[in-house]
């Protein structure tokens, strides 16, 4: 049934590989592997198991690369606890948190702290909600005007220019929908240095040419971006999550 998952396991070589299958109306499998170590595999929902495991069996040497590769990273930061003093990153600069008792909620950069105004200082959930929401609000003009200035360049290669909507994703950057243009980015990106907010916005946007991560798809990435796998590399050897 499309849209449902399912998880399985493959040994192949003396390798076992767990994955989760999601079935999903699409023309071809495609196989990623997630900064946690994950494997998910998208497939049509008619495609049969034998078909999608052989072809994760010719990409298991890859899947096995990607594996070790998100494992060199540092580990995830500790759960936040939104007190003073806490350090949280913003455009890949790191800020200590400043709680100030206010009557009213204000959250605003003022040199090294993110200063938040409220009147629910010793409450981290309200301290949360209120630092993401700003985050938010942050993101979508910066993300947009990157965008922006993005496709001006590569419209001419026939690209068009999608909605940029934020959406939140436990392990991704971002995300495309090629049939209805849209574009996906995590809020938690506004966190990483411009130069990384910046590979992700055009790696997405070349998906809407090439939605497959095939040669013609890195051949233009390299063509546009030629230092992407240095700014793919810090971004993602950043613990952000």
């Amino acid at each position: 049934m499309a849209g449902t998952d399912t998880h399985h396991t493959l040994t192949k070589g003396g390798v076992t590989l767990s994955y989760r299958l999601v079935r999903r109306p699409r023309k071809t499998i495609k196989i990623s592997v997630d900064p946690d170590g994950s494997v998910e595999v998208a497939a049509p929902p008619e495609v049969p198991l034998q078909k999608i495991e052989q072809a994760i069996e010719r990409r298991i040497a890859w899947i096995i690369k990607q594996k070790n590769y998100f494992a060199s990273f540092p580990p995830p930061l500790p759960p936040r606890q939104y007190v003073g003093g806490e350090t949280h990153r913003y455009l890949g600069r790191q800020y200590r948190l400043k709680l100030e008792q206010a009557t009213v909620f204000q959250v605003k950069l003022d040199g090294g702290f993110i200063i938040i105004r409220t009147p629910k200082k010793d409450d981290p959930a309200s301290i949360s909600r209120q630092l993401d929401r700003w985050y938010r609000n942050q993101a979508l003009p910066y993300f947009q005007q990157i965008l922006d200035e993005w496709h001006t360049h590569l419209s001419r290669d026939g690209i068009p220019k999608p909605i940029l909507k934020l959406k939140q994703m436990k392990n991704r950057w971002g995300s495309c929908n090629h049939q209805k243009k849209e574009l996906y980015l995590n809020p938690n990106l506004i966190k990483a240095p411009s130069h990384a907010i910046h590979y992700v916005i055009v790696h997405e946007l070349i998906h809407l040419k090439h939605p497959r991560h095939d040669r013609a798809f890195y051949d233009f990435l390299t063509q546009t971006m030629p230092d992407w796998k240095t700014r793919k590399h810090r971004l993602e050897s950043t613990a952000l999550f």
